[in-house]
């Protein structure tokens, strides 16, 4: 099966002719678009969405998918997921990692003690924070490549973290 890569969320109905408000994850809002085919899971399988682009400025973007053409119909897709498939995704720069690429990473410090798992990442608006989590600590470390972070390899599944840098939070 083909690896996809969530980029979207499918919002509330818009109007009364069937259009939707769709919810962008990438940056700007507004490259979503420039991925095709997008899909949207229906049980087990992924089906490929068919619609055209209604309004999209920087405040929304409304779509009106074929075959759907009033707000009760469209209320069925409300909160589905839009995905693409991984293999689309942009190559990005050194240093730079899609953030689904981090979650699950198993975490070591310079010394190569075992910190945890990457469970989710926090985006606080200057640097993104990292959760790792153990059975028994969450620790919060923020993603500064050479800083914080000394090494990130996705092909073994492994970041190094300086030590220094970890913040542990006891409210687990």
């Amino acid at each position: 099966m083909t690896r996809m890569t969530v980029v979207g969320k499918i919002g509330a109905p818009h109007g009364v002719r069937g259009c939707s408000k769709l919810t962008s994850f990438t940056h700007p809002s507004t490259e979503i678009l420039e991925y095709s085919p997008l899909y949207v899971q229906q049980n087990d399988s992924y089906i490929e969405l068919n619609y055209k682009i209604e309004i999209s400025n920087a405040n929304a973007l409304i779509i009106k998918v074929k075959d759907v053409d009033d707000r009760e119909q469209a209320k069925f897709l409300t909160h589905k997921l839009v995905l693409i498939e991984h293999s689309q995704l942009k190559t990005l720069p050194k240093d730079e990692f899609y953030w689904e690429d981090l979650i699950g990473l198993f975490v070591e410090d310079e010394n190569g003690l075992s910190i945890g798992t990457v469970t989710k990442i926090l985006e606080t608006g200057s640097k993104d924070v990292l959760v790792i989590e153990n059975n028994d600590n969450t620790i919060l470390v923020s993603f500064r490549m050479g800083e914080s972070i000394l090494k990130v390899d996705i092909n073994n599944r492994i970041l190094i973290v300086n030590s220094n840098q970890l913040v542990f939070n006891d409210a687990k």
